[in-house]
């Protein structure tokens, strides 16, 4: 929940719905895309291996950017955070292992829940966005980003094993009420601290948050990556038995980025007009939401004349390596028109699979995704 108190910072109070609709919608519209719970497991049959690496993405992301969003920004020991990260996440894990999902779901929830009222009533000048000299970005520059959040936010959730795992063991409206209310309200919880969030990034302190108060919005943030780290483990390693050769260096990198979080000076200006850390975070999220988006579009979707899946995945390499840079320069150098090459290069690559012909008819023709 750091990327939409970004946001507000970028374009205002329109960044925060720029964030929040599509985010939403694109998750609960997953419940009734999917027409049965057959065609989830069938989704996750055929693309074992992209939603295998979607997850162990969302552990790296969350236990790289962790360390600086509790250190930094909220002044947290970097004793108390070792010492509790690993005292949750050993809780979680055994919560996750004997299934007792539901007893996660009420302490994360009760959590927010408590949060969100001692905050709203405790801290009255905590909503403040008016940040200095108003919105980094401009309006124009909001509008190109709505289009990338859009596609990001749509098709990331059929590559989310924990998504799939709720298709399949309920029913459309679980859907609605825990994305379109549940998952909202922490959303909305991100509206009202963002304004100490980007004072901290910024460095000029100017809204000081109460010791008790970084107390809370710490727990608060530390029990939703606790648990999305433990049910992504769930799904990959203790469910699927998804533990690849080359793990232990992937791990090594990802301890060394975090402890590159803490020790990257917080107050340090890039030329980007953002700190440092934000540059190495930008970077993160832009990879891990250029990457699966962009398999969704092009090996997911059914096409009309059956390409191959291998020559599907060609295409997405070279869509990937082509729109990479365009991407950064929009979303980390700050430079949004680049937003429109990147999504240009999605939609003629997608055009290319179209046009490629079928090869291994047999069995790759993937069926719709509102069939079984």
């Amino acid at each position: 929940m750091l990327l939409p108190a970004l946001l507000v910072r970028d374009y205002g109070l329109g960044g925060w719905f720029v964030f929040a609709i599509p985010n939403v919608i694109g998750a609960a519209a997953m419940g009734f895309v999917l027409g049965s719970r057959e065609a989830s497991k069938s989704i996750v049959h055929r693309h074992r291996w992209a939603c295998a690496k979607f997850s162990q993405a969302t552990i790296a992301y969350h236990v790289l950017v962790l360390p600086w969003v509790l250190v930094q920004l909220l002044e947290w020991s970097r004793l108390a955070v070792v010492i509790l990260f690993v005292l949750l996440l050993g809780v979680g894990i055994v919560v996750v292992r004997s299934e007792h999902s539901v007893l996660g779901i009420a302490v994360l929830l009760s959590g927010t829940c408590v949060a969100f009222f001692l905050y709203l009533t405790n801290l009255p000048g905590i909503w403040s966005i008016e940040f200095n000299g108003g919105p980094r970005l401009s309006v124009t520059d909001m509008v190109l980003f709505a289009f990338a959040t859009l596609c990001g936010f749509i098709c990331c959730p059929y590559l989310d094993l924990t998504f799939h795992r709720a298709r399949q063991s309920s029913g459309k409206a679980v859907f609605v009420i825990g994305f379109g209310v549940l998952f909202l309200i922490m959303i909305v919880f991100s509206l009202s601290y963002a304004g100490v969030v980007v004072e901290r990034l910024a460095g000029t302190g100017q809204l000081e948050l109460d010791r008790r108060w970084a107390v809370l919005l710490g727990l608060h943030i530390l029990l939703q990556s606790i648990f999305t780290i433990c049910v992504h483990l769930r799904e990959t390693v203790l469910k699927m038995r998804e533990v690849p050769a080359w793990s232990g260096p992937i791990v090594l990198l990802a301890i060394g980025l975090a402890i590159g979080f803490l020790l990257i000076d917080s107050d340090s200006i890039s030329r980007y007009g953002i700190t440092e850390p934000e540059v190495l975070y930008r970077c993160l999220l832009l990879f891990y939401g250029l990457v699966f988006p962009a398999y969704v579009w092009l090996c997911m979707l059914p096409t009309w004349n059956c390409t191959s899946q291998r020559a599907r995945l060609r295409v997405w390499v070279c869509t990937v390596i082509v729109s990479l840079p365009m991407s950064y320069l929009g979303f980390v150098a700050g430079q949004s028109v680049w937003i429109l090459g990147a999504l240009a290069v999605l939609l003629f690559s997608r055009v290319v699979i179209e046009l490629l012909p079928s090869h291994e008819v047999e069995n790759q023709c993937a069926p719709r995704i509102s069939q079984p």
